[in-house]
């Protein structure tokens, strides 16, 4: 039977039937792309796009449990006959589901031959294949070209360049998002909260990290030394013969970048070679820190040939020692702008705290199981097993050194008289635990599936134990993980510790109300799926809301926390979810929990910090402000109707997920004051020009008037009107059209101003308007008869107020256009609307309008994004913007602003979004910001040689700059 000719049994939700009106569109490219996460049924989805597209199809799987939910699907909620089902590629039928794994061992056996006959290729949930899969794929569809359905609830937004370009290109763009707000919105998923909870390391943990700031400090004061090394760097040949040295500094323009740092630091100048490269700003050159020291030392110890010469070396000598003696080389790669050593062996339990972090997971356990009661379902996740921690004796109390499986089970399992205690299941691929009392019952649950099988054999944990360890080398090892679920939705089980690799990925446990996320993960990718563990619904139990934990490891007196809190911030960059403080509004990132990092941490910033209630504010990383946190962590943890009545609160404030964009730090070149005060000082030297020039027009005028007076006396006086008329006259028609003209193309920006306030003040026509004033007054001399003399005064007068105004009008012009450039709100508004009025002509834009851009401001900062907009339109504006406004790395075009007279204070660029990566699109661009920054803007192609030199500039600015000042995308409910 052929697949169009089957039905969807039951109604299509919301969100569904959306993307299913819409599929025509996503088809255009032959690429449907879907994201939808756990519980939005992304699976019937899928079979009703392959229904619809009515074609043998393939449908490509990651695991087998996942394989068999499509076939279920397939026949339940369809109505398909098994007939048309096949799992063989050898022998396919209408409908044909693999997992990734076999169509790489049939590609291995027989290439890409006997597979004509797909027309249709879904891949589900392709976000982390292997290398050698993806290399199938290509291959497969590089020779079959089959319609591409595309389905993931984690796109891998966080890799590596190169892997998200080869995910992208292969799966083409994403047509369409479901978000998680969406689906709780419509029931589909249930209200719940992710909580930060920050743990304090004990005092003696400090050590190390107090020994490595130390000698990180030691080499900073001996790079801000003087000393023959600022003289090697002066010669080096990148600064002394950069236009020879091109290639390499386009390759590695941070490492130029550190060379002007490190020269700066030993209080010297660049030589004039290199200051012709950064177009005479010789301020490019950063502060030296550790980051910048790391740039230098890294490439000019191990890959800069020029400093291995005799008569270098030893200059470098001191600080090869510093390093090795610091441990600061890991893994090829140097470590010292890192807040904390490397972590390995020893180094890593201090670091990492594994008794706080233990004794932080006992407390949680404890508050959620007081909380709930019988009425707790909660799973720890850890990285890794540790079984060499296995009591032996129900006396065995050795020190638990380290965080996983089985140190976890042990420090709860020790808690005696715990209400969870006889209820604490440890479940992992080689290794499960499970309280004795639930034996029978497992027993049960086994024999009604395996009947003539006795597969559950056991043992004490130690002698006399309450725990017994399951053999899991039987027949129960691929169903256990389904037996001790039943046990969990069931009763018998209340805690379940396992491991990400087991039950992070397509376990369905539904009955999940809480989940810890004891492990090191930070992608989104595996984050995202282990979440979706907790999240989902529980039919029959429409009141269920779910907490998810996430312990951190908070070093008071480290820049920005410490690499546990880096790794948080790109685990919840794909978090979306309601304020922890304040109003609730649904955003993503740490900024849901008003937590702001300080760069250098502790200090006397946390007597700033308020009380609890929801105004709190928590930032800093000093150890108070970290304890405040916590305790409104548990307060709010232990208030699960009030998670459901924030989270209904926020829905209730919009209806779907938008991208926007927060601006980065503003440019040097972009602030108010230097700008100013350059104009200022340009302008005075052209008030002294203009009045040097005053003296010999007063000189002149006093001239005409007498030689006017003597003539009107020797002349027939009637002809002076007609010769006033004339003048007036021909003057008059040169310059009124021309009047008119100007106000003609100002009328855009005039409206503009009336409809927004960013724009208010922008037009002034007032330096126009003196040359035809001038002539009109001519022709209103030449009305009536007037002596000479009077003309003369008119003229002088006029003369006079021109002299005495022009050049303040062009100083406040000149500050005015450049107050709106360096302004934030304007800026960025004006940025956002050439842009979308650029993708809008550019029919870039699938339905959305400019006019939909719309600029907030929260938290005393400003953002911008598209509203009601289409998924593709809001991706597609927000990464642009986001590429327009951040550090150029290697667009196609550049940007590059035409500077007025006497500007001398280097060059400024803007990378041309990928999205409008050809001429015409680029020179549009460049006209609507022109327009918008009142600026004159050009674009410049970049891949020929005179481009690659301004590109050059380009990236060396960029590389002055920290990540932290690029664009930032977030996502707020509007």
């Amino acid at each position: 039977m052929a697949l169009g000719a089957l039905s969807f049994r039951y109604s299509w939700r919301v969100y569904q039937a959306r993307i299913l009106d819409r599929l025509d569109q996503y088809r255009d490219d032959r690429k449907i792309h879907i994201v939808a996460p756990p519980g939005a049924g992304k699976t019937v989805l899928g079979l009703e796009i392959m229904r619809r597209l009515n074609g043998r199809t393939l449908v490509l799987a990651p695991n087998l449990t996942i394989r068999e939910q499509w076939i279920d699907r397939f026949r339940a909620d369809f109505g398909g006959d098994p007939e048309d089902v096949a799992t063989d590629l050898y022998a396919p039928a209408t409908l044909t589901v693999v997992t990734y794994q076999a169509l790489w061992a049939y590609h291995e056996k027989t290439g890409t031959d006997g597979l004509d006959w797909m027309e249709t290729l879904v891949v589900d949930e392709c976000h982390h294949l292997r290398r050698e899969w993806w290399r199938v794929l290509d291959a497969v569809a590089e020779r079959y070209n089959p319609e591409l359905v595309a389905l993931t609830a984690t796109p891998p937004y966080d890799v590596s360049g190169i892997e998200w370009r080869r995910y992208y290109g292969f799966c083409g763009e994403i047509d369409e998002e479901i978000s998680i707000p969406e689906l709780v919105a419509s029931g589909d998923l249930c209200p719940h909260q992710d909580y930060l909870y920050p743990i304090l390391p004990p005092p003696g943990d400090g050590r190390l990290l107090r020994e490595w700031q130390s000698r990180k400090e030691d080499l900073l004061k001996m790079a801000y030394t003087r000393s023959e090394l600022a003289y090697l760097i002066r010669d080096h040949p990148w600064l002394q013969q950069p236009e020879e040295h091109y290639t390499e500094i386009f390759e590695h323009p941070e490492y130029f970048t550190s060379l002007l740092s490190v020269l700066r630091a030993q209080g010297s100048e660049p030589p004039a070679p290199a200051l012709g490269v950064l177009h005479g700003e010789a301020t490019l050159a950063p502060v030296l820190d550790g980051y910048w020291l790391r740039i230098f030392l890294e490439r000019a110890l191990r890959h800069d040939d020029y400093f291995g010469d005799k008569h270098a070396k030893p200059l470098l000598q001191p600080y090869r020692r510093g390093l090795s003696a610091m441990g600061a080389w890991d893994r090829g790669k140097l470590r010292l702008d890192e807040p904390l050593p490397p972590a390995s062996g020893a180094a890593a339990e201090e670091l990492e705290s594994p008794q706080a972090k233990l004794e932080a997971l006992v407390h949680i356990t404890e508050l959620e199981s007081d909380a709930l009661l019988d009425k707790l379902r909660l799973v720890i996740l850890t990285d890794n097993i540790h079984d060499e921690y296995l009591p032996t004796t129900e006396y065995d109390r050795r020190p638990l050194l380290k965080v996983g499986t089985v140190p976890v089970f042990e420090v709860l399992r020790r808690r005696a008289g715990a209400y969870y205690a006889r209820n604490l299941c440890l479940l992992s691929g080689s290794l499960v635990i499970i309280p004795q009392p639930v034996l029978i019952r497992l027993r049960e649950i086994a024999y009604e599936q395996l009947p003539l099988e006795t597969v559950i054999t056991s043992r004490p944990l130690f002698p006399d134990s309450e725990y017994l360890v399951l053999d899991t080398a039987t027949v129960a090892n691929k169903h256990i993980v389904g037996w001790i679920n039943q046990l969990f939705a069931e009763g018998g089980i209340h805690v379940i510790v396992g491991t990400k690799s087991l039950l992070g990925e397509g376990w369905d446990a539904p009955i999940v109300n809480s989940l810890i996320l004891a492990n090191r993960v930070g992608s989104f990718v595996l984050s995202n799926q282990m979440r979706g563990r907790a999240i989902r619904t529980v039919r029959g139990n429409p009141d269920k809301t779910a907490n998810i934990w996430h312990p951190v490891v908070v070093h008071p007196d480290v820049d920005r926390g410490g690499p546990e809190v880096d790794r948080m911030r790109r685990r919840f960059r794909g978090f979306a979810g309601p304020r922890l403080v304040g109003k609730p509004a649904i955003q993503n990132g740490l900024e849901r929990y008003n937590l702001q990092f300080s760069k250098n941490g502790g200090g006397s910033a946390a007597s700033a910090v308020p009380a609890l209630p929801a105004a709190a504010s928590f930032r800093t990383t000093d150890a108070e402000s970290m304890l405040e946190l916590r305790e409104l962590t548990e307060e709010r943890a232990t208030n699960r109707d009030d998670l459901a009545r924030r989270w209904s609160e926020a829905l209730g404030a919009g209806t779907q997920l938008v991208e926007t964009i927060r601006p980065p730090a503003e440019r040097y070149y972009e602030r108010k004051d230097p700008l100013t005060l350059h104009y200022r000082e340009s302008v005075d030297r052209h008030i002294e020009e203009r009045y040097r020039m005053v003296l010999l027009q007063m000189k002149v005028a006093c001239l005409v008037a007498l030689v006017g007076a003597l003539a009107g006396s020797m002349v027939a006086l009637p002809l002076l009107p007609w010769i006033a008329a004339v003048i007036g006259g021909v003057g008059a028609l040169y310059y009124v059209p021309r009047l008119l003209r100007l106000r003609e193309a100002a009328r855009p920006r005039l409206e503009r101003s009336d409809r927004n306030p960013v724009f208010a003040n922008e037009v002034d026509l007032s330096p126009h308007l003196g040359h035809p004033l001038i002539f009109v007054l001519l022709l209103l001399v030449s009305v009536g008869w007037q002596p000479p003399l009077v003309f003369v005064g008119v003229y002088f007068s006029w003369m006079v107020a021109q002299t005495a105004f022009r050049p303040e009008l062009k100083r406040n012009e000149a500050a005015r256009r450049h107050t709106l450039l360096a302004d934030t709100r304007s800026r960025l508004f004006a940025y956002g609307r050439a842009l979308a009025e650029s993708l809008h002509r550019g029919s870039h834009f699938h339905s959305a309008t400019p006019d939909r851009l719309r600029l907030e401001e929260e938290a005393g900062e400003e953002i911008v994004f598209l509203s009601e907009a289409e998924h593709h339109d809001g991706q597609l504006f927000a990464g642009a913007l986001g590429e327009l406004m951040s550090p150029v790395d290697n667009p196609r075009y550049l940007l590059r602003m035409k500077l007025p007279d006497d500007w001398t204070r280097g060059e400024y660029y803007l990378g041309v979004p990928a999205a409008l990566g050809n001429r015409k699109d680029a020179d549009r661009l460049a006209e609507l910001l022109s327009g918008v920054v009142e600026q004159e803007f050009e674009a410049i192609y970049t891949r020929e040689p005179a481009g690659r030199l301004h590109l050059l500039t380009a990236r060396l600015q960029a590389s002055s700059k920290v990540a932290s000042e690029g664009a930032r995308r977030e996502q707020r409910w509007r």
